[in-house]
């Protein structure tokens, strides 16, 4: 049974980007104040492409997980024993992880043929007054169907991704700052800050299908806009910031060709 479904595409022991995406954690961290005094804040931060990428790179080098992702024994001990290792950045993450990992591992239980229970319908169940006065209501289903011009809706998309501002790599800022702490409160005063842009090697998500399936139109009609547009470099900045940018664009193109 569970080869019938790995089938239709449901895999089962293995892992794959998107389990990972979008995970929120709070992570608390302590800034150092001239005098001594240290002040401790909470971050809410959340998992994006690139850091899902690295937890699963992380997770190949420790022989967790082949490089399919379909999960290896050395982390199912890990899982039992309690002695996951997991990149030290997402440690705060740790528990939302190891839920996924236990959920991913988990097999469909299928019970036995000889314990398996025959159970007949009860025909006078579907005739009786109660049933059909349900029916009437359910059983009507209103389709709603709308036209629009594909060729100005391909037109429009590719102006406004073509005039899209450009996308910059994730960058880390770095920012030192003076606190002088007072009884009326603290006094905030930025010293400096510093830009460095992150370089790591990462898998790029299938865009075309990710923002086809978000805008609920054909494949092959995202992947014609993506290329007349030609706006890959930014892409390969930033896919999260990519899709989301894109998305947004076709969805307000839409709704501009249906109105006129």
């Amino acid at each position: 049974m569970q080869t019938e479904i790995e089938e239709l595409g449901v895999k089962f022991g293995v892992l794959d980007i998107g389990m990972f995406v979008n995970i929120s954690y709070k992570e608390e961290v302590k800034i150092q104040i001239e005098s001594g005094v240290q002040i401790l804040a909470v971050e809410h931060k959340k998992i994006n492409n690139e850091g899902a990428t690295e937890i699963l790179k992380h997770f190949q080098e420790k022989n967790y997980i082949d490089a399919s992702g379909k999960i290896k024994e050395a982390l199912r001990s890990a899982i039992v024993e309690g002695t996951i290792d997991i990149p030290d950045r997402f440690e705060a993450a740790r528990d939302r992880i190891i839920s996924i990992l236990t959920e991913a591992d988990k097999n469909v239980v299928i019970k036995p043929y000889k314990k398996q229970v025959l159970v007949k319908r009860k025909d006078e169940m579907f005739t009786s007054p109660e049933f059909l006065l349900i029916w009437e209501k359910m059983k009507q289903k209103t389709i709603f169907r709308i036209n629009i011009n594909i060729t100005e809706l391909h037109k429009i998309c590719v102006e406004r991704i073509k005039k899209m501002e450009a996308i910059k790599p994730t960058r880390i800022i770095k920012e030192e700052a003076r606190l002088d702490l007072q009884k009326k409160g603290v006094l905030y005063e930025p010293v400096r800050q510093n830009f460095s842009d992150i370089v790591q090697e990462f898998l790029l998500p299938d865009v075309i299908s990710t923002i086809a399936a978000a805008c609920k139109m054909p494949r092959k009609e995202v992947g014609e806009i993506l290329l007349e547009a030609n706006r890959w470099p930014d892409f390969v900045n930033n896919p999260q910031s990519f899709v989301e940018e894109i998305t947004k664009i076709i969805k307000s193109a839409k709704i501009d060709v249906f109105r006129s």
